[in-house]
């Protein structure tokens, strides 16, 4: 019965090896650059996506117009969903704390945008590309710009 027992615990040591080693994932992509190659072209997508501009002419309104428009932005909204994630792994994270407390809410943000941006409210999505824009910027401030 013990050598069933040590044959048991050896196995699952041996198999739990082979788990953390499953879990791994490729985080060679630095941060600035998944900053500057992914986060930062899909956020401008929806900062951009909606403005308005006033001058002498009037008021001049920018915003997603046909469903192709719509369409981009949802991908742009769901790689910064995801990159929340990203921001998280192990290899990535500068901490446990404040750091994933905005990865959190850059996914959040994401999310809220995505929602508005499914149902084609540009009023929506300025105020929850705004929020995103508070979230990237209040993070910004802590990690990014030099002290």
């Amino acid at each position: 019965m013990k050598i069933v027992k040590c044959l048991f615990i050896v196995v699952m040591v041996f198999l739990q090896g082979c788990a953390s080693k499953a879990t791994r994932y490729n985080t060679d992509l630095k941060l600035p650059q998944l900053m500057e190659w992914v986060v930062d072209p899909a956020a401008d997508a929806i900062f951009d996506s909606v403005s308005w501009v006033s001058n002498e002419s009037g008021v001049i309104e920018k915003s997603p117009k046909t469903d192709e428009e719509w369409d981009q932005l949802k991908s742009h909204a769901a790689i910064l969903i995801e990159s929340g994630n990203l921001l998280m792994l192990d290899g990535r994270a500068l901490d446990k704390g404040d750091w994933f407390k905005f990865a959190r809410a850059l996914s959040v943000a994401g999310q809220k945008t995505l929602d508005s941006i499914i149902a084609h409210d540009k009023d929506e999505l300025f105020k929850n590309g705004s929020m995103m824009d508070t979230v990237c910027e209040n993070c910004h401030l802590k990690y990014a710009y030099p002290q």
